[in-house]
C-alpha cells in the first residue's frame, strides 16, 4: 500500500530487503522491534543459536540498505534460554552480531508487565542506537591520530587534565536536538592541547625543505 509519503510492504523481511537492496534503494533510519523468540503466536520458536543467526541475517540486510551516515534502532526484550537463564535480555545476545557502529543502550521503562511471584517481573526493555559511519572513531585512529580521542569510558573533566590531544569526543553526551542540530560534546585541556599543537607546528616548520 502506497501513499503520499509513505509505503507499506507486507511480506518477509529478509525478501523486501534484499529487494530493497538489489535496487539499490537506501534508509537514513529504520526503527524495528523484531519478535523476542518467546512463543508467540506470531512467530516461530527457534533454537537460541538459530535466532541468534536469523538475527545476524536480517540486521545484515539493514546494514546493507542503510545510508553511510545513517542509523539504526533495534528495541528488543527478554527471552528464556533452558539451563542458562530465565530473563536473558536479548540485547545482551546481538549487540556485537553487525558491523553497525554501537553508540548507546537506551532503556525504555514502563508501567506494565509481567507479573511474577519468585523474582522480580521486567519492567523494561532495551534500545540498542547504532550508526554506520563511526566517523570520529575511524579518524581517531587515521589521519587525526593523536589529535582526537574517543571516550568510551565516561570519564570526568579531571581526568582530561595533562591531555595532549585537540578534543576528545563523548559518544554518550552527544545528541541530535529538534531533529535539525547536532549537539557534540567533547573534553580538551586548553593549555596542554594548544601548547601540543605549537610543539607539531614547530617540528612540521622546522622539518619543512
Amino acid at each position: 500500500y502506497a501513499n503520499d509519503g509513505y509505503i507499506l510492504y507486507h511480506a518477509d523481511n529478509s525478501d523486501i530487503l534484499k529487494k530493497l537492496a538489489d535496487n539499490n534503494f537506501k534508509v537514513d533510519l529504520t526503527v524495528t522491534s523484531p519478535p523476542y523468540n518467546i512463543g508467540k503466536e506470531y512467530e516461530k520458536n527457534m533454537d537460541t543459536k538459530e535466532y541468534i543467526k536469523w538475527c545476524e541475517e536480517w540486521i545484515d540486510g539493514v546494514y546493507n540498505i542503510t545510508q553511510d551516515d545513517g542509523a539504526f534502532w533495534l528495541n528488543v526484550g527478554y527471552l528464556n534460554i533452558k539451563n542458562i537463564g530465565k530473563a536473558i535480555p536479548i540485547s545482551y545476545l546481538l549487540w556485537d552480531k553487525t558491523d553497525f557502529y554501537l553508540m548507546q543502550e537506551v532503556v525504555w521503562k514502563y508501567g506494565a508487565g509481567v507479573t511474577a511471584k519468585k523474582f522480580f517481573a521486567p519492567r523494561n526493555e532495551k534500545f540498542l542506537f547504532y550508526i554506520k559511519n563511526e566517523a570520529f572513531d575511524i579518524a581517531s585512529k587515521g589521519s587525526f591520530k593523536g589529535l582526537i580521542e574517543v571516550d568510551y569510558d565516561k570519564r570526568v573533566s579531571s581526568d582530561f587534565i595533562g591531555s595532549t590531544y585537540s578534543s576528545t569526543f563523548v559518544p554518550d553526551l552527544t545528541s541530535v536536538v529538534d531533529g535539525k542540530t547536532v549537539k557534540v560534546l567533547a573534553w580538551y585541556d586548553n593549555e596542554w592541547g594548544y601548547s601540543s599543537r605549537l610543539v607539531d607546528m614547530c617540528v612540521l616548520v622546522g622539518n619543512h625543505k
